[in-house]
């Protein structure tokens, strides 16, 4: 299994040509993946190499031609052609939780 992780993003290669076209977010000639949400900066892909699908629930970017996943705080990631799975990552924070549940997550 092939992935990529830049910031919060995780993209996953995936055996599968299933989806239909989602609204697609192009700024500048990029396709948005993800803006973060304190900067405002996103993750992006060049919007004539790849296409954003969906597919039972599932968001995936198809990736027609090489190209590279770039965002400004990040060093650029080469992708090559294929179809990945989107996620978005966040951290988990054990002391964001109650006392009660954050304890009885560790009897």
């Amino acid at each position: 299994m092939f992935q990529v992780r830049q910031g919060d993003l995780l993209l996953t290669k995936i055996d599968t040509k299933k989806g239909k076209a989602v609204k697609q977010t192009v700024e500048n000639g990029r396709l948005v993946l993800l803006r973060g949400e304190q900067t405002g900066h996103a993750h992006t892909v060049e919007a004539d190499k790849a296409t954003l699908k969906s597919w039972e629930d599932i968001l995936m970017l198809e990736v027609k031609e090489d190209t590279e996943l770039t965002h400004d705080e990040h060093n650029p990631i080469p992708l090559d052609p294929g179809v990945y799975e989107v996620r978005t990552q966040r951290r988990f924070n054990y002391d964001d939780l109650p006392s009660p549940q954050r304890q009885a997550m560790f009897d």
